[in-house]
C-alpha cells in the first residue's frame, strides 16, 4: 500500500535515528517482528521523525495503534484512499499535532463519528464532525500544558490550542487530513489563537475548532487573522515539503510552514546581515518580532544563507527585525510594505553597555489593516440552522458532564467540591483517592495542583506521590516543594517511587 518513495524516506529517517534509539533496541525489534510490511514502514516513519522524548515515554504499542488505524482508513475510506501519500503521511498517519500528551485514541474517536458521517460527502462530513466536537468540548481558559484529546473529551473543556488538537484528532481519526493553524501572537492586541484546517479535494479549508459553521472558510477569527503578521502550521516530518508552501525551518522535530498568505495581505521581507567590512554573515540568526504582551515576541526565527540573506512572507505592518552572529547583534524596526529590505550589521554584544541607555524611547507601531480575505456569507437559513444546532450541541454537552458530578459524594468534601466538578469523567479517580484513608496529605496534595490536573490525574499516580516524608519542614515548604508532584508543565507520572527505588535511605543516613 505504501510507495517505494515513502519506504525509502522512512528507512532513511529511521537509520539516522538508530544511534539514539539504541536503549530501545530490544523493544523495537520485538515490536517490528509482529508488524506487517506496511506497518513496519509506517512505524519506522514515526520513529524516524518523532520528538525523541516520545520514543522513550510511550510504548511501541501506542504508536502501532495509530499506524493500524491509519492504514485501515487508507484501505477502507474512499476520501482517504485518494489522498496524495505525503498528505496522508503528515496529516492522517502522524500521531502528534502539537505538544499534547499522546494516547492511542484514534479508533475510539472514529467509533464515535462513523455512523454520523457514513455516506456524506467530505465537505458535509467536515461540518458534521465539528458539530460533534461542539457537543463534547467548549472553550475554557487554562494553563499552557496541552491536555490530550481524550482528556478534553472526558472533561469537556479546553483552551483554543486544546480544542484545535481535539478537532484535528477527530478529523484524522476519520481519514480527513487536518492540521492546527496558529498565530503565535496577534499584532493588533495582546493574545494569540489556534484553529484548524482540513484538506478536501486538493485544497485546504479553515474552520474554528468546536465552533461549527454551515460553510467552510468561516470563523469569528477570519477578520483578526487578516491583520496578522504571521500565521503558521507544523508537521512532524518534511515528507510533504514540496516547495509549494514556504518553510519557516525547524524547531526540534517540528517543521513549520507559513500560512499567512491564506489569511492576510502579505509582502516579502528581505534581511541582509553583514559585518562591519560589508562581508555577508553566513548562518546569522534572524528573528522577526511582534510587539505583544509587553515584549518583542520572536514570531519567526530564520538562518541567513551564504550571502547573509534571509527572507520571509509576512503581513503588512510594523515588525522588529533582530540579527545576531556569534556574540554580537543588531536590531531595527521595519514598517511594511514600505520597508521591504533591511540591512543589519551586528556590532553590539549583550555585555556592552553602549547599546543600551536609561532614556525612554518612543516607538510607533502600525498593525496590518483589516481586509476581507474570505468575504463569503451564510444564507439566513444556514444561520438559523447553525444557531439551532449549536444550541443543541451545548445542551448535549452540559447534560453529559453534569451527570458525572455526584452530589452526595461531593458533599463529603465541601472544600474539594470544585475539583470534583471540574474533573468531568475523572470524578471517580479523585473521589477514590480522597476516600482511601483519612490522611490530610490527600487533600493537601490536591490543593497544590492546577485545575487541569483534576481532569486527567489517575489515583495510582497520586498514591505514588504520597511516598513523601514530612520531616521537620514547615507546612508551606512541605506542601509546595515536597508533597506537590508538579514541578512545571510536565505530564505527571509516578516518578517518586521510581526514583526512590534507586536509593537505600537507611544507608544514606
Amino acid at each position: 500500500m505504501v510507495s517505494a518513495r515513502f519506504q525509502d524516506y522512512a528507512r532513511k529517517k529511521y537509520a539516522e535515528r538508530e544511534v539514539f534509539l539504541a536503549p530501545l533496541r530490544e523493544e523495537l525489534e520485538n515490536g517490528f517482528s509482529g508488524c506487517t510490511g506496511d506497518e513496519a514502514v509506517c512505524m519506522k516513519f514515526l520513529y524516524g521523525t518523532m520528538p525523541l522524548r516520545d520514543a522513550g515515554e510511550y510504548a511501541f504499542s501506542t504508536f502501532l495503534g495509530f499506524v493500524r488505524h491509519a492504514l485501515w482508513l487508507r484501505e477502507n475510506v474512499e476520501w482517504c484512499k485518494s489522498l496524495p501519500e505525503d498528505i496522508f503521511a503528515d496529516y492522517v498517519l502522524s500521531y502528534r499535532i502539537n505538544n499534547e500528551d499522546i494516547t492511542d485514541c484514534r479508533a475510539f474517536f472514529y467509533s464515535q463519528l462513523r455512523e454520523r458521517i457514513d455516506g456524506l460527502e467530505p465537505e458535509e462530513a467536515v461540518k458534521e464532525i465539528n458539530y460533534w466536537c461542539a457537543e463534547n468540548a467548549a472553550y475554557e481558559a487554562s494553563d499552557e500544558r496541552t491536555a490530550s484529546p481524550m482528556t478534553v473529551y472526558r472533561c469537556g473543556k479546553g483552551r483554543c490550542g486544546e480544542e484545535s488538537v481535539f478537532a484535528v484528532t477527530a478529523y484524522r481519526s476519520a481519514g480527513i487530513p487536518a492540521r492546527q493553524i496558529y498565530t503565535p501572537r496577534w499584532s493588533h492586541c495582546d493574545d494569540n489563537h489556534a484553529w484548524v484546517e482540513v484538506y478536501i479535494r486538493g485544497s485546504w479549508y479553515f474552520l474554528g475548532a468546536c465552533e461549527p459553521e454551515e460553510v467552510l472558510n468561516k470563523g469569528w477569527f477570519a477578520a483578526p487573522a487578516s491583520r496578522a503578521i504571521l500565521i503558521h502550521s507544523r508537521a512532524f516530518s518534511d515528507f510533504s515539503a514540496d516547495g509549494q508552501q514556504e518553510s519557516l525551518g525547524r524547531d526540534g522535530a517540528a517543521v513549520y510552514y507559513n500560512n499567512t498568505p491564506a489569511y492576510a495581505r502579505t509582502c516579502r521581507l528581505g534581511v541582509t546581515v553583514e559585518d562591519e567590512q560589508g562581508r555577508p554573515c553566513e548562518k546569522a540568526g534572524v528573528a522577526v518580532e511582534i510587539l505583544n504582551m509587553a515584549e518583542y515576541y520572536p514570531a519567526a526565527v530564520l538562518t541567513a544563507d551564504g550571502q547573509g540573506r534571509a527572507e520571509i512572507t509576512v503581513g503588512m505592518g510594523t515588525v522588529r527585525v533582530r540579527a545576531w552572529k556569534d556574540d554580537r547583534f543588531a536590531e531595527a524596526l521595519a514598517v511594511l510594505p514600505e520597508e521591504k529590505e533591511i540591512r543589519l550589521v551586528p556590532e553590539f554584544s549583550a555585555e556592552e553597555k553602549e547599546w543600551a541607555s536609561d532614556i525612554w524611547e518612543q516607538e510607533e507601531w502600525t498593525p496590518p489593516q483589516e481586509y476581507p480575505m474570505h468575504p463569503g456569507k451564510q444564507s439566513e437559513e444556514q444561520k438559523r440552522r447553525r444557531e439551532r444546532r449549536f444550541a443543541e450541541a451545548g445542551a448535549k454537552r452540559e447534560s453529559r458532564f453534569s451527570s458525572y458530578y455526584e452530589e452526595e459524594k461531593a458533599a463529603e468534601y465541601p472544600q474539594e467540591a470544585f475539583m470534583l466538578r471540574a474533573a468531568g469523567e475523572n470524578f471517580g479517580e479523585l473521589y477514590e483517592f480522597l476516600v482511601r484513608d483519612g490522611s490530610v496529605d490527600r487533600r493537601r496534595m490536591l490543593h497544590s495542583l492546577s485545575v487541569k490536573d483534576y481532569k486527567d490525574l489517575k489515583k495510582e499516580v497520586l498514591e505514588d506521590h504520597l511516598l513523601c516524608e514530612r520531616g521537620d519542614w514547615p507546612e508551606d515548604i512541605y506542601v509546595k516543594y515536597l508533597l506537590c508532584p508538579r514541578i512545571g508543565r510536565e505530564e505527571l507520572t509516578a516518578w517518586r517511587g521510581f526514583i526512590r527505588a534507586y536509593y537505600n535511605f537507611s544507608e544514606s543516613q
